[in-house]
């Protein structure tokens, strides 16, 4: 389960360029006067989002500054900036295990948030919640979260959300051993993250369907794929996701 999360959430920013933004913003807030709530709430909020996108060990501080960009700004009615603040302290929390208090920012969101906004934090609210308790081991409550999620990506032809959502779904069929409908929710991603030309998530589901493959006993798919991950995972350079791949052909 971790290797299939790691898979999937793996960092998008190189060090060296998340490092060199984190300084830029924090310099920029030594040189800003306290007065301009909205531009320290900009800063403190990118300071969270570039501190979520490192190591593990940023995930705190990560934390401290949404949480503080959230004290700047909940008292105005911009519900998609708290919603963006409420996620963030989410996600942090769900990245270091601390479920229930990840459940409880989650939830504010689906209490203020707008479905019908393109920007909504919602579906992603929803998809999260349902990964938490795929965590747990409560399938159902998994599936119910991850359902509504998906009704709101179709419902505003967000494609990558789809795709998210159906293989968040092939997921939670895969760790309650039903293969075949694993396979098809997988596959309905994979087939989204093929026209969408994208190689990250392509990685993703390849090895997910490589994994299903061998669960079936489908030893010529699950190379195939499996020999496609690994493609993905050099071109992109993920160490984690080689060793993964190399491991499955194996």
């Amino acid at each position: 389960m971790r290797l299939l999360c790691l898979i999937f959430t793996f960092c998008l920013f190189s060090n060296s360029i998340v490092a060199n933004n984190v300084d830029s913003l924090l310099n920029l807030l030594e040189e800003q006067k306290l007065t301009d709530v909205n531009k320290l709430y900009e800063i403190h909020f990118n300071l969270g989002e570039e501190y979520r996108s490192r190591k593990e060990e940023n995930y705190k501080l990560a934390e401290d500054h949404y949480l503080i960009a959230l004290n700047l700004i909940e008292e105005t009615d911009d519900n998609e900036k708290i919603a963006g603040c409420l996620y963030g302290i989410g996600y942090t929390h769900q990245r270091r295990n601390n479920y229930q208090e990840a459940l409880v920012s989650f939830n504010k969101i689906l209490e203020l948030d707008d479905d019908e906004n393109k920007n909504s934090k919602k579906p992603k609210a929803y998809s999260q919640i349902s990964t938490i308790y795929q965590a747990l081991g409560d399938y159902q409550r998994a599936f119910e979260n991850q359902m509504k999620a998906l009704l709101i990506y179709e419902r505003n032809n967000d494609l990558l959300g789809v795709a998210n959502s159906n293989y968040n779904l092939g997921t939670i069929f895969y760790y309650q051993s039903q293969y075949e409908k694993s396979l098809e929710f997988y596959l309905k991603a994979k087939s989204i993250v093929d026209d969408l030309q994208n190689e990250k998530f392509n990685y993703s589901c390849s090895a997910a369907l490589g994994s299903v493959h061998e669960k079936l006993k489908n030893n010529e798919e699950s190379l195939k794929y499996n020999m496609i991950s690994l493609e993905l995972a050099e071109k992109q350079e993920y160490k984690t996701g080689i060793a993964y791949s190399k491991g499955n052909i194996a």
